[in-house]
């Protein structure tokens, strides 16, 4: 049987946080959200006419963002991270055991390009990243 680990709540929390301004930042249009859009197939009034969809959407995002960093917090005890070099390696495991790979059957069968898939992987690396270090530092 597994052990039950204690878990850090408010670093979950500020964990879930730092991961969706991560995700807001990389998709802004100073980064990779032209970008991502165009991919997409995506013009500028999509994402006036998705606006008033967004606030929940944003919702959910966060609260799935919880889950992750909570996952995530699981992992890093049992594991026993414990310095933000620990985290990273967590991050970057689960990241491209997880995450890049499932990502990449999009390109695949979905005929996605590379191009979406450094975006989209990139981005939850990032947001992978940040969590853990989070999640060890607090």
């Amino acid at each position: 049987m597994v052990p039950a680990v204690a878990i850090n709540v408010v670093g979950v929390l500020i964990a879930a946080i730092a991961s969706f301004v991560v995700g807001t930042v990389w998709y802004s249009p100073a980064l990779f959200g032209k970008k991502w859009m165009k991919l997409m197939g995506m013009k500028e009034s999509d994402m006036k006419n998705a606006k008033k969809e967004m606030g929940g959407m944003m919702v959910m995002t966060l609260i799935l963002s919880v889950v992750t960093a909570f996952v995530l917090a699981h992992i890093l005890k049992y594991v026993g991270a414990v310095t933000y070099m620990d985290a990273l390696f967590v991050a970057f495991m689960v990241w491209l055991g997880f995450y890049a790979t499932s990502l990449y059957m999009g390109v695949l069968y979905e005929k996605k390009s590379m191009e979406w898939w450094f975006i989209i992987a990139g981005n939850y690396l990032a947001g992978l990243i940040v969590m853990a270090i989070v999640l060890v530092l607090v």
